[in-house]
């Protein structure tokens, strides 16, 4: 139980829970403007108190699973579709030209290297590329940068789907109880939050296809200086 205590990671506590919580919270507070709850929280027993709040959290952690999962295929199908026409950051990076991220010197040195590195004919997919640069840095213990931002993206995708769908809630909580005004005011917060959360989304999804580019360059760079002296 200590090994499994110590080898959970910010991302753990924050990606999964908070979101999952606050998905849970909505359904709750649906559930009350339903009036199907009513009764447990006024004859609540004080013993229970504990116990029923363990297994919210095991709930919310892992209804923060499922949220993660629903937010890795919307990556696949809607955010970064070509029905949106959204380009995956790894891939705008260096197949658009009109993305002016990296210079086009670096462009064409960053793309001959992963060529030679992994041995990868000159149609190869970019993605696939800079999945192996990704594999890489991790295994060489150099990627601790771009795990941050991956988590931190992961995080915020976490938040703006359980956001939506929380305020989606709590105003349909509202309508059933109108006059919890606190119900309407959450709701709306959510609601309007959904850019700013789509937002730091993407800008961390672009952190970490920056950082893997860059550390893998670095990185192996300094492989070849070390073996040239």
């Amino acid at each position: 139980m200590r090994d499994f205590v110590t080898r959970l990671t910010e991302y753990d506590l924050l990606g999964h829970l908070l979101p999952g919580s606050l998905f849970v919270t909505a359904v709750i507070a649906v559930l009350w403007g339903m009036g199907r709850i009513d009764y447990y929280l006024q004859d609540v027993d004080s013993a229970w108190i504990i116990p029923t709040g363990i297994g919210l959290v095991a709930v919310a952690y892992g209804t923060g699973q499922i949220i993660q999962l629903v937010r890795s295929l919307s990556d696949r199908f809607f955010v970064y579709s070509k029905r949106i026409g959204w380009t995956r950051p790894s891939e705008a990076f260096i197949d658009d030209a009109a993305n002016k991220h990296f210079t086009e010197p670096f462009k064409a040195r960053l793309t001959s290297l992963i060529r030679e590195v992994f041995e990868l004919p000159d149609d190869h997919p970019t993605q696939a590329g800079f999945e192996l640069c990704y594999s890489l840095v991790i295994q060489a213990g150099v990627g601790g940068r771009a795990e941050r931002f991956l988590a931190q993206q992961a995080f915020w995708g976490g938040i703006m789907l359980s956001g939506a769908f929380a305020g989606l809630g709590f105003l349909a909580a509202f309508s059933l109880r109108p006059d919890a005004d606190g119900l309407l005011a959450i709701g709306l917060l959510l609601v309007l939050l959904f850019p700013a959360f789509l937002w730091r989304y993407l800008y961390f999804g672009q952190r970490f296809a920056d950082a893997v580019y860059r550390d893998f360059y670095v990185y192996w760079c300094r492989q070849r200086a070390s073996a040239q002296a």
